[in-house]
């Protein structure tokens, strides 16, 4: 009887794992070339891997020429190395997750085309490329699966530290499949308090800055972020008003939305979701 209740657990177990896997998402940093991004794109999704803007995971890559030369033949080519740096962390704060480096062989009739043969490699691949990819993967389930007990500890000690707007990067990257999101969504909502109450001040001085500037979209880019219902948010309000009648009929969507808001107190956890989304860009 002990064997078959032995067998019953073990699967059990093993289906808890596979439940816990999660599709390792990532959202390319501001600054990647077009051209590298779209085609290390295609290899992402090969190898069973996932874009998308909102996610919390930045991912960053840099492809730097390391030797170049020609070979004289009958027909005259132009050899390249170049070194693919790629490194993915936590947006907004300095949380890497992975950080590796690939060697990218080309030729070509042309410097630009051997460049063209390097940025080709990536969409089909190589086993030094597939390496990384799959590193990436690891580290990325190694960060978010379970209980995030690492990641929720790392929150913690630099919310202790008032590192508040670190710390919500932290808990806001965790995706929502994780095991550990819920926990994680309260902890973000406590760090965000802790960064209004700390910083709501600092926006408000910056957009009264902006505004004495006659810059009034820079203006509201600073009120945008202070929470609607913040200790700041009636003299918020107060300027974003007299930044809306500079801006005139050239006032902004954001603008028009934050006014909405602050009227009629509605969509607030949209604005909310928003300002965080903001301040963790990058």
């Amino acid at each position: 009887m002990r064997f078959p209740f032995s067998i019953s657990l073990l699967l059990a177990f093993t289906l808890s794992l596979s439940a816990q896997d999660l599709t390792p998402t990532f959202r390319f940093a501001e600054g990647v070339d077009q051209e590298l991004e779209q085609q290390f794109t295609t290899l992402l999704y090969r190898e069973g891997c996932a874009v998308d803007t909102l996610s919390g995971v930045l991912l960053s890559l840099r492809m730097t020429p390391m030797r170049e030369g020609v070979i004289d033949g009958m027909r005259r080519l132009h050899t390249a190395a170049y070194q693919l740096y790629v490194e993915s962390r936590i947006s907004g704060s300095q949380k890497v997750l992975t950080a590796e480096a690939a060697q990218i062989m080309s030729t070509g009739t042309s410097p630009e085309q051997a460049r063209r043969s390097a940025l080709l490699q990536l969409q089909n691949g190589t086993s030094q490329l597939t390496t990384i990819i799959k590193k990436m993967a690891t580290d990325y389930q190694q960060a978010f699966a379970g209980p995030c007990h690492g990641l929720l500890a790392d929150a913690a000690k630099l919310a202790s530290n008032e590192e508040f707007l670190a710390a919500l990067a932290v808990t806001n990257a965790i995706p929502v499949d994780a095991d550990c999101y819920d926990f994680a969504q309260g902890q973000r909502q406590r760090y965000y308090d802790k960064y209004q109450e700390a910083y709501c001040a600092t926006h408000l001085n910056a957009a009264r800055s902006k505004l004495t500037l006659e810059q009034p979209k820079a203006a509201v880019e600073e009120l945008a972020k202070i929470d609607p219902q913040s200790s700041c948010a009636a003299e918020a309000q107060r300027i974003l008003e007299v930044a809306a009648s500079q801006l005139k009929e050239q006032q902004s969507a954001k603008a028009r939305f934050l006014r909405q808001v602050y009227q009629n107190q509605v969509q607030v956890e949209q604005a909310r979701n928003q300002i965080i989304s903001d301040l963790v860009k990058e």
